[in-house]
């Protein structure tokens, strides 16, 4: 088990324990701020699924494309546990904690028929990343958070795209 799986796990289990040990209930809040922000939960069985409750307490699965995520354009498949009205946005905002100074980055999400929503967004370089999965404007969003490790070819950064 590397390091990276690792750290999600110990997340998972923080934000079990923040959850269930403070005797709130799922839709609680409070208790779903804490549980989205602390559950960068990567499943066992499938590392490139994440799963976290957003404030409001609905569920949210994230698959992400190519697995493992990478420098690069990736493709991000949001799954909700609740049917999500039409009339409500969703979108992700992507963080990089360890440049600040990028700021985060929106990307529109795009209704499937199933229902789902899929959004093609760029990493631009390695290190710790964050995403949040935002169910409209408000402060309704449930977080992840993940790892980009260099490639082996060296490869961290990505300064843009010319078309070539």
């Amino acid at each position: 088990m590397g390091k990276t799986h690792i750290k999600l796990a110990g997340a998972v289990l923080s934000a079990w324990i923040t959850l269930h040990g403070s005797g709130c209930a799922p839709g609680d809040i409070e208790a779903g701020a804490e549980s989205s922000e602390a559950a960068s939960a990567v499943e066992a069985a499938n590392p490139a699924v994440w799963e976290a409750v957003s404030p409001s307490g609905i569920p949210v699965t994230v698959t992400v494309e190519p697995y493992p995520v990478r420098v690069g354009d990736m493709s991000f498949h949001i799954a909700f546990g609740r049917a999500v009205p039409d009339s409500i946005p969703v979108s992700i905002d992507i963080v990089s904690p360890e440049m600040p100074m990028m700021g985060i980055q929106r990307y529109a999400a795009h209704r499937m028929a199933s229902g789902d929503y899929m959004v093609s967004a760029p990493i631009m370089m390695d290190g710790v990343w964050q995403i949040y999965v935002n169910l409209g404007i408000g402060a309704d969003a449930a977080s992840f958070e993940f790892e980009v490790e260099r490639g082996e070819d060296g490869a961290g950064h990505e300064h843009g795209h010319d078309g070539h």
